[in-house]
């Protein structure tokens, strides 16, 4: 074990020093007098912790000070140009510590950590680590013997800490989590950092989401937006909704969306394989039994159910929305040659117009925008009827209300923003427009009714879902990604 240095210590000779050196100091050197505490940091401050008389400015060598072991920051940032300022200037406000002895009195786990060094930093990390950097010996120090108390480092590291504009989310819940493992409430925290409670309950559950999240939050692969989002999910399922999000590129809300309709469609499948198994119905696979002519031994009315279940040819295939049925008997050859009736398109058409405009409601981030547009360019996507449609789901949100679509658009070109946003609604609107004339669907128009289903809450009506299951047996894919989406994340959601 390492011989610890005879240093200053505490006590009388601890005094005797400050004494020294506080009568070497000139007018000119003497910390300024107390002002009315009206920052964070001064709300930080207890009565007791203000300077008092015997606890004048000191300078001690850099190398005998330590780091605290319990600093919640987990870096210190770009150092140079305060030591730049340093060398300037010196260090114009004193460091806070506290005596070796007392500290390890209290913390004696950090024995190793601290080593033969005779101070440890309250308050001035940074300050000491520029010092050092700018090859000061030296750094004036004021000693505080009573922040060795337990808890009092802890409030002092918020004192110096929590004001800076560069704290990341983490280092503000660490150091939050730091006063409440002090037994304080939130309310009692909120009150002593004159920050919200509300704000520090949204910090702390941080703190409790999966290491993975917080890696990306740390590195700004993850916004804090989005990170709060996701503790809006239960934790036991905040790690699926991230890699959900993640593999979908999508935002958090959508993937918490998007995990509770997979987890009902899971559940509502369970529950029509034991129906069928109740009731007898064999279940089969429509495009494997029928192929290309499934679709017409759909029943779709309760009558021909009851028929087909009285002929003996009833059966069924397990759906997300429960059983459909389907007859083993040959249809009849009108019911080969219309699938879908021009009444029904409509109908679906109109829907999922409500659902394009819920999606677009929302401007997404720049890169998703930007390869959806740069696809639609490529293929000839925009043209004047995808302009009317946008102009019906954005006219009265964004840009000014015109009369007609191309003034509309007239006056956007002067918002690049506003622009980006209506050319992404654009491709969408041609990626309705296409769905809608498209006899057969094709990978690409099954992707847009998709995201209409997990982003905008579109139910499919029953000729759409056939489809959309007939789709999945045939080309199965697990990410579902919108039409023109890349392999990147869209801006807006991770940064």
């Amino acid at each position: 074990m390492a011989t610890r240095r005879k240093g200053l210590g505490s006590g009388a000779a601890v005094q005797a020093v400050m004494r020294r050196q506080t009568a070497e100091v000139g007018q000119e050197d003497a910390p300024p007098p107390p002002t009315t505490p009206t920052s964070i940091v001064a709300a930080l401050r207890r009565p007791d912790a203000a300077t008092s008389t015997a606890a004048g400015v000191v300078s001690l060598p850099v190398s005998d000070i330590a780091e605290h072991p319990s600093n919640p920051r987990a870096g210190l940032g770009d150092l140079r140009p305060l030591a730049d300022s340093i060398i300037s200037l010196g260090l114009l406000q004193p460091i806070l510590v506290v005596p070796v002895e007392e500290f390890l009195s209290v913390h004696p786990q950090h024995q190793a950590a601290i080593g033969t060094r005779e101070w440890v930093v309250v308050a001035g990390h940074r300050r000491r680590a520029a010092a050092e950097l700018a090859g000061q010996d030296t750094v004036p120090a004021l000693v505080r013997p009573d922040l060795a108390a337990a808890g009092s480092a802890e409030a002092a590291f918020v004192v110096e800490n929590l004001h800076r504009v560069d704290l990341s989310p983490l280092e503000e819940a660490r150091a939050y989590a730091l006063l409440a493992d002090l037994d304080l409430s939130q309310r009692q925290i909120a009150t002593r950092t004159g920050v919200s409670q509300s704000h520090i309950s949204k910090r702390l559950a941080l703190l409790r989401l999966p290491q993975e999240a917080q890696d990306d939050l740390a590195t700004g692969d993850l916004t804090i937006a989005e990170a709060l989002a996701l503790t809006a999910a239960p934790a036991e399922d905040q790690a699926e909704v991230y890699a959900l999000a993640k593999a979908r590129h999508h935002p958090v809300a959508s993937a918490i969306t998007a995990l509770a309709r997979q987890r009902e469609e899971t559940r509502r499948a369970e529950e029509a394989h034991a129906q069928a198994q109740r009731e007898d119905i064999p279940v089969v696979d429509p495009t494997q039994t029928w192929g290309a002519a499934a679709s017409a031994h759909r029943l779709h009315d309760e009558h021909d159910v009851t028929a087909a279940r009285e002929d003996g040819t009833l059966h069924a295939a397990v759906t997300s929305h429960g059983l459909a049925y389907y007859s083993s008997a040959p249809p009849a050859a009108s019911e080969t040659s219309a699938e879908v009736s021009p009444r029904q398109r409509r109908a679906a058409a109109t829907a999922r117009a409500a659902a394009c405009a819920q999606l677009v409601a929302k401007r997404p981030g720049t890169r998703q925008m930007t390869s959806e547009i740069s696809t639609a360019v490529l293929h000839g996507l925009a043209h004047t009827d995808c302009l009317k449609l946008v102009h019906a789901w954005l006219g009265e949100r964004v840009g000014p209300a015109t009369p007609t679509p191309l003034e509309w658009a007239h006056h956007l070109s002067t918002d690049e923003t506003a622009r980006t946003w209506v050319a992404w609604a654009m491709s969408v609107a041609a990626q309705e427009l296409r769905t809608r004339s498209a006899e057969t669907w094709t990978a690409d128009h099954i992707a847009h009714v998709r995201r209409l289903i997990d982003q905008a809450g579109y139910l499919p009506a029953p000729w759409e879902q056939d489809r959309l299951d007939q789709a999945r047996t045939q080309h199965p894919s697990p990410t579902d990604i919108p039409p023109g989406a890349d392999a990147t994340r869209p801006e807006g959601s991770r940064q």
